[in-house]
């Protein structure tokens, strides 16, 4: 979702609409979104109340940039937004999470050679008409948050690299330390929210992840590709003690589009977005975002302009990850950052098992339109599986030896 303000794009009939084609909605839904979100303008036509489409559209939500302060998102019932985790996650980050709003639920029409055909499970965008030709998306506002998400300017400080001097726009040497300190920092502060795995209320706090970890690792043993199959068996094998970790909330998509960075700080991360998926688990399994700090997408030309529309999966189709010669001495400051901050009771060596647990549950079942239920498989998932042997190859082989046995 875009940050800034962006001139001329003032009507319901411009940009991209791939959530409404992806959800087989009508041009009229766009437009009762549109005429929604104009209820919620202040009376005042100067720039602080101007209503506009952002920039970057999330996979599963349409947004609108309400001024300078305030999105409003709509979202199909299948993805609504758990308010408690809005709010748990906002107490342990602070500033750096949006504040979350429910507006309450707007009745849009189907396509009508859709309308009263879609079954609740349909894969045909998921969301289930109430009537015979209307659905409803739950309406959020969120408070609009400052900087430049990663995605956005990783191309231009590769493409423009300015002197280190020039602490508006670092260096991509000196970005990319900051971005691991603080990442260290941010996976450190997580652990505010933790809680021991022997707490009569984590049961309740568990989401579809976390209440599944081993019919997850049961189902990669059996159907991952063969290569995969000793981490999967050592993640298995190592469940309990992975499990005996704290538990603390995890975002659920760390990905450079949803962490902001603020230039004028030297690259500081100031916002982590899209909390959609977040949930408990154990410390050290959100480090698979580590990877995608550490690494990078690479893509043809072609893909990276098609990447800019809402209806790209992410990692793009034809896409492979790799690591740049920098990633071992960045992964090892990470460590050394992290390390000061834990508290003595808890071991480096289950913390890398969990890494590898959040590895393998990130890149090894499929996203689905948000099912999480299908092991990625050759032929169809070939994005994710490179990703997946390339980021267990990297840690397996962080610490000059294999770290990880087998």
């Amino acid at each position: 979702m875009s940050k800034t303000p962006h001139d001329g794009i003032e009507t319901h009939e411009s940009r991209d609409d791939g959530f409404f084609a992806r959800y087989h909605l009508p041009t009229s839904a766009k437009a009762r979104c549109w005429a929604f979100a104009k209820t919620q303008h202040r009376p005042s036509v100067d720039e602080d109340s101007r209503l506009c489409e952002a920039s970057s559209q999330g996979f599963c939500s349409y947004t609108l940039c309400l001024g300078r302060e305030t999105i409003i998102q709509f979202r199909p019932p299948d993805h609504r937004l758990d308010l408690g985790i809005a709010a748990r996650a906002r107490d342990t980050y602070g500033d750096l999470v949006p504040s979350v709003h429910f507006l309450g639920d707007l009745e849009v029409e189907v396509e009508a050679d859709l309308a009263g055909k879609l079954p609740p499970s349909s894969t045909a965008g998921d969301i289930p008409p109430r009537s015979n030709n209307t659905t409803i998306l739950a309406v959020y506002a969120m408070s609009r948050m400052a900087g430049i998400s990663l995605a956005d300017l990783r191309p231009s400080y590769l493409t423009h690299p300015t002197p280190a001097s020039n602490t508006s726009n670092p260096t991509p040497s000196h970005l990319n330390e900051q971005l691991i300190k603080d990442f260290a920092h941010l996976t450190a502060l997580g652990l505010t929210s933790a809680l021991p795995s022997s707490s009569p209320s984590l049961s309740a706090l568990k989401g579809r992840v976390g209440s599944s970890l081993r019919w997850r690792l049961e189902e990669m043993q059996t159907h991952l590709p063969p290569q995969f199959r000793p981490a999967s068996q050592l993640a298995l094998d190592a469940l309990p003690d992975i499990e005996a970790l704290p538990w603390v909330l995890t975002h659920g998509d760390i990905v450079p589009s949803n962490i902001l960075v603020d230039r004028q700080r030297g690259g500081r991360i100031c916002g982590l977005l899209d909390w959609e998926e977040a949930e408990y688990l154990p410390f050290g399994v959100g480090l698979y975002g580590l990877e995608e700090l550490l690494g990078q997408t690479i893509t043809t030309t072609t893909l990276i302009t098609h990447n800019n529309s809402s209806s790209t999966p992410y990692p793009p189709p034809n896409s492979h990850f790799t690591y740049p010669p920098t990633s071992e001495p960045l992964r090892a400051l990470f460590w050394a950052e992290l390390e000061k901050a834990l508290p003595g009771s808890l071991q480096r060596e289950t913390v890398e098992l969990a890494h590898l647990l959040g590895i393998l549950l990130w890149h090894g079942i499929a996203f689905d339109n948000g099912r999480l239920d299908r092991v990625v498989c050759e032929g169809r998932d070939d994005a994710e599986l490179q990703r997946l042997g390339v980021m267990i190859d990297a840690i397996r082989f962080s610490r000059g030896r294999h770290s990880l046995p087998w």
